[in-house]
């Protein structure tokens, strides 16, 4: 009796699987009537730095999508920074440039300064010490996160 309950059960899914799966479906590019990124301008400060454009594509109907995966990057000037597939740029060289990511025949631009290449910039303790100790547990009571510090 339980088995045939889990199996009807579960036949009754497949419907809203496939209609879920239908909705997440991107749409073609002739039904996107305009693309935004996020962040609309990009300023990358040091050789560490990095960021994650997100690139949302506006229907027809007026419903947005995420288009962040199948929209194509590129840097203008091919050399001030480096984009991902995935839309994560990374600093290359000093300069002013743009990203533009495209979706058929759409496509957004975003204004991007690369700054302080090659600078040895000063350590920043919460930045570049912290992350270290909380990887090795170092930060907690057992260790340098006592209150007291190590007693001397």
């Amino acid at each position: 009796m339980f088995a045939r309950l889990s199996v009807s059960f579960a036949f009754a899914l497949i419907p809203t699987a496939f209609a879920m799966a239908q909705d997440s479906a991107l749409p073609k590019p002739a039904e996107v009537k305009a693309l935004a990124a996020y962040p609309e301008t990009l300023a990358l400060g040091s050789d560490d730095s990095s960021a994650q454009v997100i690139v949302t594509g506006t229907r027809l109907d007026g419903k947005l999508v995420d288009l962040t995966h199948a929209v194509k990057f590129r840097i203008v000037d091919g050399k001030s920074a480096r984009v991902s597939e995935t839309g994560r740029v990374l600093p290359s060289a000093n300069g002013t440039t743009e990203l533009i990511a495209t979706y058929g025949d759409k496509s957004v631009r975003v204004p991007l300064k690369v700054e302080r290449i090659g600078e040895d910039l000063p350590i920043n303790f919460a930045n570049h010490v912290v992350p270290v100790f909380t990887k090795l547990g170092c930060n907690s009571g057992g260790c340098h996160g006592k209150q007291s510090g190590q007693n001397g």
